[in-house]
């Protein structure tokens, strides 16, 4: 286990407002346990992603029960997190735990068993900046 970091407030990007059609995140939000970094995080990936741009998000939707250092986000806090913005997600990936299980096996039967809603343990999302700000 790392030791804890000391808390630090998020630098902006340095990129100007509205650089990128395309702003992406995998998996971090869920590391950060405190809402004000989330919420400035959020804010600048907003200021840098261009009027009608998107946020491809990919992150947990449950805690990690063997890491505390890790908590899932659920859709209401993801689209807190991005106000004004047309937020679609969609919950996708087999838990892992029972994927390192059952793929060995069969493969087929993996697929069958991800098809099942409360088994899928992220979130992929599409996030679109209006064309006005957000």
């Amino acid at each position: 286990m790392w030791p804890a970091s000391p808390h630090r407030e998020p630098p902006t990007s340095g990129h100007s407002d509205a650089s990128f059609d395309l702003v992406s995140q995998f998996t971090l939000f869920t590391s950060i346990l405190e809402p004000s970094v989330k919420a400035r995080i959020a804010a600048e990936m907003v200021r840098v992603t261009k009027p009608g741009g998107i946020i491809l998000w990919y992150d947990l939707r449950f805690n990690n029960p063997w890491n505390p250092n890790v908590r899932g986000i659920e859709a209401a806090e993801i689209r807190s997190l991005f106000p004004g913005c047309n937020v679609r997600l969609e919950r996708l990936t087999l838990a892992p735990p029972l994927a390192r299980h059952i793929v060995p096996i069969s493969y087929p039967i993996a697929l069958m068993i991800e098809q099942l809603p409360f088994l899928r343990t992220h979130y992929l999302g599409v996030i679109r900046k209006p064309e006005s700000r957000c």
